[in-house]
């Protein structure tokens, strides 16, 4: 018995000592982050080790752009870098995968070696900046509010959206080196697309979106109260595309007004909501108008309403 007890304990003690130690078997991926054009270490850069969506480390460079990301079992993994204004995102497309070693398809990769530990450096560049600008053509007078969407830019960061301001500007920044789509609307005109704007490092693309609110083509409206003649204003309006180019809204001023500038020609149906009761019951109903806009040619468009039901007005849900 005493026998077969140390012939146990002998071999608890081998196979224990015989046991690799985290150094010899997991990793450190180190390194440093630095400026493409000066070589000096850039601050505050977030580094992610990854393999599919699983996170093995993550951290931020120091004062000198340095990091250090312990205890990485060997493989092959993916490391992404998200560096701070003025810098761009890297032009990683996060929706496809490539089959060796399964990291987001761009993404730089490393592979860790057991018990070796890496170095890696990375180099980033100064991002690109869109400078957007609209206004009315003819006067160069800015239109405010105009929502602008930018899209196709594959950064993890999949799209941007904002609006100009008092002065008809529109500026984002730390863009990487691609071809982007913009898209704008506003209450009032009609949307446009923009293709292929090509942003590049370091660089600042201008885009300028003038806005021809002279056009005859054109919806213009009133709306008002049936018992009275009197204006109603912040009245909901949709305005609908019967040719499936979407919707847009519009809402009526204090003189109860309302109209979508730029249009295209084309079937469209104009939609009052409103809240009515219905056998005891409050139920959503319509109030529609359906019209053609030919080319050229403006169009009115009047409402004449019963002012005793509840309608659809500026802030509610569309």
């Amino acid at each position: 018995m005493k026998i077969l007890m140390y012939s146990i304990l002998l071999l608890t003690i081998l196979v224990f000592f015989s046991r690799p130690c985290p150094g010899e078997f997991y990793s450190t991926v180190y390194g440093k982050v630095i400026d493409e054009e000066t070589g000096i270490g850039i601050k505050g850069v977030g580094v992610r080790v990854c393999l599919f969506f699983k996170h093995f480390g993550e951290t931020r460079t120091d004062d000198q752009g340095k990091f250090v990301i312990n205890n990485i079992p060997p493989g092959k993994y993916g490391i992404v870098f998200w560096p701070p204004k003025p810098y761009a995102w890297e032009d990683i497309d996060y929706s496809k995968f490539q089959k060796d070693p399964f990291v987001p398809k761009g993404m730089q990769t490393i592979h860790v070696e057991k018990g070796k530990n890496l170095y890696v450096l990375k180099k980033c560049k100064i991002g690109g900046v869109l400078e957007l600008r609209t206004f009315e053509k003819g006067t160069n007078i800015p239109i405010e509010g105009v929502d602008v969407f930018i899209g196709k830019i594959q950064t993890g960061l999949t799209a941007y959206n904002d609006r100009t301001d008092n002065k008809g500007y529109y500026s984002l920044g730390r863009l990487p080196a691609v071809k982007i789509e913009i898209e704008l609307s506003k209450e009032g005109l009609w949307w446009k697309n923009i293709s292929d704007v090509e942003i590049n490092y370091n660089q600042t693309t201008t885009v300028d979106v003038p806005y021809d609110l002279t056009s005859l083509t054109r919806i213009n409206g009133k709306v008002t109260c049936q018992q009275s003649g009197e204006p109603l204003k912040d009245i909901l309006i949709s305005i609908c595309s019967l040719d499936t180019r979407g919707c847009e809204y519009s809402y009526t001023d204090d003189g109860g007004k309302f109209s979508m500038l730029d249009m295209e020609p084309g079937r469209y149906e104009l939609t009052i909501f409103c809240n009515q009761e219905i056998e005891g019951k409050i139920e959503k109903t319509q109030i529609n108008k359906r019209v053609t806009i030919l080319k050229g040619q403006p169009l009115n468009v009047d409402f004449a309403l019963d002012c005793n039901l509840d309608y659809d007005k500026r802030g509610d849900e569309i």
